[in-house]
């Protein structure tokens, strides 16, 4: 039996390391797009995507274990109580995002004679974004400052089936885990050898392999975690080559896919192909787990500071897009004759600053009234783990 309490320590950091790898992307394509001084060819400043991967394994971890958990405590799992506080926590800011973007910003551009085209037709976008297929806005025209919303969809088609396929069929659970990685992978090899079209980027981004290997690790540790603990993959050599191995994935990508060398050959056997999101989000279920569950964990971030910001990732997804648009929009003139260092400390330092304190002022005075409502809601197993729920994930154009 499971014990009541559970509690994942060190997930708010990565959360935040996730969250800002995402803002940097953003950053560096705004910049580039405005002939800006632009670090957009160093992976590490283009690792957005990568993060997105691993919030999509995130979700499914813990949204899989809650749901386990739930089951252990209560004999079931109450679907409807599910889906509200899936809604009470992804609902509100989605919805604010989406006024902001579709109705604020473009009139506050038109009256400040900021040139910017729109990215999608606005009556046809609204309406897919209001009923959560904004994955499949992204796919079609693009959702340019509205991008983080196309993950918050994936997140929310996930749930919607995830819960009733955890209470009906949980003896089968391994098996669909299995199954819809290996059709995903299928579906890579296809989207590889094959010309892109909105339909096919549309399924592309539907990343539920992500969140089922997620949900698998939850099982493997909801069940077996004192065996888990003890395997050769969480000894001391192992979190150093396997932390090492995400390091490089998320600074050197680039340069060792283009080199010739065996270095080069065997990253790119590994990293380059269309069954390389195996490998990547295995790598970083290994981290999720090795930092949350292993008591000889050499890689600590749980503290004051990162849970705090932690806690606001979400809010920091969500916001991050609009702020550094504005901000890049702003201070374009100033960022053009400065140096590129102190360019890019100006525009890292404001850009940062501004998305925290819009993070927190929403979480502050607009999301923490609905986690409250959520309360209701909530089974012991699940009020007990409330402030370990991922953040939803947010997309990177």
């Amino acid at each position: 039996m499971q014990q009541a309490k559970v509690y994942f320590k060190g997930l708010n950091g990565l959360r935040f390391f996730a969250a800002f790898l995402v803002l940097m992307q953003h950053a560096e394509s705004i910049r580039q797009k405005y002939s800006l001084f632009n670090l957009a060819d160093y992976t590490l400043f283009n690792s957005g995507s990568i993060a997105v991967e691993f919030f999509f394994v995130l979700s499914g971890f813990l949204i899989t274990y809650l749901l386990l958990e739930e089951e252990a405590n209560t004999g079931t799992v109450n679907i409807r109580h599910f889906y509200m506080r899936r809604v009470l926590r992804i609902w509100p800011l989605y919805y604010i995002l989406l006024i902001i973007g579709i109705l604020l910003i473009p009139v506050a551009i038109k009256a400040l004679h900021i040139e910017y085209t729109s990215h999608f037709p606005v009556a046809t976008a609204s309406l897919l974004f209001v009923f959560f297929l904004p994955n499949l806005v992204e796919s079609i025209w693009g959702a340019g400052f509205l991008a983080p919303l196309w993950s918050i969809g994936v997140e929310e088609q996930f749930y919607f089936f995830w819960a009733p396929l955890v209470k009906y069929f949980r003896k089968n659970v391994i098996v669909i885990f299995v199954t819809i990685i290996v059709l995903r992978g299928l579906f890579y090899a296809y989207y590889a050898t094959h010309p892109s079209t909105s339909l096919l980027r549309f399924i592309y981004t539907m990343k539920f392999e992500a969140m089922s290997l997620g949900g698998l690790g939850a099982w493997l540790l909801y069940n077996f975690r004192e065996r888990m603990m003890q395997t050769k993959i969480f000894s001391l050599g192992c979190q150093v080559l396997f932390l090492a191995l995400i390091v490089v994935r998320l600074s050197c990508h680039k340069y060792l896919t283009a080199d010739t060398t065996w270095i080069g050959t065997i990253y790119t056997a590994v990293f380059g192909h269309f069954y390389s999101f195996l490998f990547t989000c295995s790598l970083f279920l290994w981290l999720i787990l090795n930092t949350s569950s292993n008591p000889k964990t050499i890689f600590h971030t749980d503290n004051k500071v990162l849970n705090f910001l932690g806690n606001l990732s979400y809010g920091i997804y969500m916001y991050h897009g609009i702020v550094l648009f504005v901000t890049i929009i702003f201070l374009k003139n100033t960022l053009r004759v400065l140096s590129p260092l102190s360019a890019t400390i100006t525009l890292y330092t404001a850009a940062t600053g501004i998305t925290i304190l819009t993070a927190y002022i929403s979480y502050r005075f607009i999301e923490s009234r609905f986690l409250l409502l959520k309360k209701t809601f909530e089974t012991k197993a699940a009020s007990n783990a409330t402030k370990n729920k991922a953040p939803e994930a947010a997309q990177v154009a």
